[in-house]
């Protein structure tokens, strides 16, 4: 047992409550403490001693590296640390755990670790073993109610361009904006990052396409290879990238301040489905444009404040869906922002978000 029976705590009076609970405790491998305001919490010694052990390796066999990445996301969970930035870790994972379907023993070395793997793993590893207090995460007020947001976005992608729909709520004032902007090759590198990962992403994606092309004997419906045109023909990374690029201009152009909510509403179910829940640390998966939206919302939730509620809208009701298209030959590339006379689009309640009925659900209300 790791706190007093029934019994004992009935016995109880209110002054050994307080001090009960304000005392250092461990439990499932997590410390919590009292700072005289709050509740603070880090991984217990135990965890970090063993972290500490199998980062010290230089060579893995898959069993001591799927337990390592294993505890890595463990201890990873009790911090603020973005786990969206383990996106490596998660494709390592699956890899190595692969595997042991392709004849592999468990006890076997592993063939190969990339070393974006290994510095992920010396990097991530390296922040946990320091073990810093943490405040413990803010409860989330999701809703369908739009008043108690600053922007509600709808977002929408296409092989084309972007485009968005926004009511943006200023001092009381209500605007609506309407964004449209033509996939080009700067803006697909724009969202790569430092490391070049989207390059290399996109050179895989390259190259699969020209073995398509000669295993069809040449008959392959796009000869154009170009990168963002190229890409931008799946949704599974165009919508994800249309979503950060709206959230960016917002942030980037304050638009809204530290603190702000944000709904945004897209025909993606994807993205909906992967958001942060009310515990946990969701936004991490092996789609790499999708890791890159959730990496960018949970560093504005943690850093800034801003709360990204994701909605899901059905494609023929999305209002976006007009201006990410039909751009004619004369589109640039440019982004275009227009102030618009308010027109109707879909209430939120009419919409889906699965965080929102996991919130009425806890408050026990009907769905």
């Amino acid at each position: 047992m790791t706190s007093p029976n029934r019994d004992e705590l009935e016995a109880m009076s209110d002054e050994e409550i307080l001090q009960l609970a304000s005392a250092n405790t461990v439990f499932l491998g997590e410390e919590y403490t009292w700072n005289g305001r709050e509740r603070l919490i880090r991984n217990s010694v135990k965890t970090v001693a063993k972290l500490k052990l199998a980062l010290q390796k230089t060579s893995h066999t898959i069993r001591s590296l799927a337990s390592l990445i294993s505890l890595i996301f463990f201890a990873l969970h009790t911090t603020q640390m973005n786990p969206a930035r383990a996106f490596k870790l998660l494709r390592a994972y699956r890899g190595i755990y692969r595997l042991t379907f392709r004849g592999y023993d468990w006890d076997d070395a592993v063939p190969y670790i990339d070393s974006s793997v290994a510095r992920s793993l010396q990097e991530i590893g390296g922040a946990l073993v320091q073990n810093p207090w943490w405040k413990i995460s803010d409860e989330r007020h999701p809703t369908t109610d739009e008043a108690t947001y600053d922007a509600v976005a709808f977002t929408d992608a296409s092989l084309e361009g972007w485009g968005a729909v926004l009511h943006l709520r200023d001092a009381g004032a209500t605007e609506m904006w309407t964004y449209r902007q033509r996939w080009t090759e700067d803006l697909e590198r724009q969202l790569g990052g430092d490391d070049g990962e989207a390059e290399r992403v996109l050179e895989k994606l390259r190259q699969y396409q020209l073995r398509r092309r000669v295993r069809s004997g040449g008959r392959f419906e796009d000869p154009d290879l170009q990168a963002d045109r190229f890409q931008a023909r799946y949704s599974a990374h165009a919508e994800p990238r249309a979503a950060q690029l709206m959230l960016r201009h917002l942030v980037e152009h304050h638009r809204v301040p530290n603190g702000a909510r944000i709904a945004l509403a897209t025909d993606h179910r994807a993205i909906v489905i992967a958001q942060k829940h009310l515990n946990g640390f969701g936004g991490i998966g092996r789609g790499y444009a999708l890791n890159k939206l959730f990496e960018y919302t949970y560093d504005l939730w943690y850093n800034r404040g801003i709360d990204v509620v994701f909605f899901y809208v059905e494609g023929a009701r999305n209002p976006a869906d007009a201006y990410s298209r039909h751009f004619g030959v004369d589109a640039t590339g440019s982004l275009e922002v227009h102030r618009v006379e308010p027109f109707g689009v879909p209430f939120l309640r009419h919409t889906w978000c699965p965080l929102c009925e996991e919130r009425r659900r806890e408050e026990g209300g009907e769905i």
